[in-house]
């Protein structure tokens, strides 16, 4: 949350994980964004997206041998 966003994209796990990864992807696949927490327990990861393009992206977490994606707009 937000969507769309504009400068800060909150990502809250609703888990306790160890290395969680956060990529954020173009719509031509590029990897723009990437990170690895080491320990997540519940907290909201903060991304600053304000320098991306605005457009379409999509987020991808994976954590404990899963993986999700969504859709992100940028404004």
């Amino acid at each position: 949350y937000p969507n769309p966003v504009v400068e800060t994209l909150y990502v809250t796990c609703g888990f306790d994980s160890d290395n969680v990864n956060y990529s954020i992807y173009s719509e031509n696949g590029a990897v723009v964004y990437s990170s690895t927490c080491t320990s997540v327990q519940g907290e909201a990861k903060t991304i600053n997206v304000s320098n991306l393009a605005d457009g379409l992206y999509i987020l991808k977490v994976t954590a404990n041998g899963g993986v999700a994606t969504y859709p992100i707009v940028k404004q």
